[in-house]
């Protein structure tokens, strides 16, 4: 549940790593008609794989909230700033934070009176000496301080902010000293961080195999880390925070 003092929200999360699901553009596809639309302009692979798996676990977690039992009777649409928006679902009022990372996806659906953002990265070695160079001094002697190996501290980190940039709905088009983090807590299995600029969000992150799943939202808003996902990804599961 997601609770905070003037009352409950709800929310649901999507996530996979096996998209063994209706391709979208079939007779028995999740898609809506737009949708399939948009589908049949994308020329390249990847972006229709992006774009496929994407809706897939969007559109499952806003069924699943609104309790809508055939996702193509609405749609997902780009904003004008890319970010996804829902329309024409019965009830008024829901949005939803998608991100995909490698073969995987996620996403969270949510009241928009309780803005929420998510991130998936993967925790890939190769990416370390990049992100190192990203962080504050205050955010290094944090990560080493974590207890977590080096490397899934940085991407926790990174994700952490990128989810926050999902919530605001800004993307990583503001400079990264504005996206520094304050504080950052461990507990079992989720690391949760606060951020210096943005002290009214709070993220928090798990591990979910080879990825880092990061989960924004307001930071006086309580949700119990075991609700999240948890061990490693596959098939498609729907997590209710509220």
């Amino acid at each position: 549940m997601l609770r905070r003092k003037e009352g409950d929200h709800r929310g649901v999360l999507c996530v996979t790593d096996a998209f063994d699901g209706p391709r979208g553009d079939g007779p028995s596809g999740y898609l809506h008609l737009e949708e399939a639309g948009y589908l049949a302009g994308l020329r390249y692979p990847k972006r229709r794989g992006d774009y496929l798996i994407g809706r897939y676990v969007g559109k499952r977690a806003v069924a699943a909230l609104v309790g809508e039992p055939d996702p193509a009777e609405f749609r997902i649409d780009r904003g004008v700033f890319g970010h996804p928006v829902v329309r024409g679902t019965a009830r008024a009022g829901v949005q939803v934070s998608i991100t995909h990372s490698g073969s995987a996806a996620a996403a969270v659906a949510f009241d928009e009176a309780h803005p929420m953002g998510i991130d998936l990265e993967q925790i890939d070695e190769s990416r370390l000496p990049t992100l190192l160079r990203q962080l504050s001094g205050d955010e290094r002697a944090l990560v080493d301080q974590l207890g977590l190996p080096l490397l899934e501290a940085a991407v926790r980190l990174w994700s952490a902010r990128e989810s926050l940039t999902k919530a605001m709905r800004t993307g990583l088009t503001v400079p990264m000293p504005l996206l520094e983090v304050s504080a950052a807590v461990a507990t079992v299995g989720c690391v949760r961080f606060e951020f210096r600029n943005f002290f009214q969000f709070a993220a928090m992150t798990v591990r979910l195999g080879a990825y880092c799943l990061a989960l924004a939202l307001p930071r006086y808003t309580r949700l119990d880390p075991l609700t999240l996902p948890a061990g490693t990804l596959g098939s498609p599961a729907e997590v209710r925070l509220g």
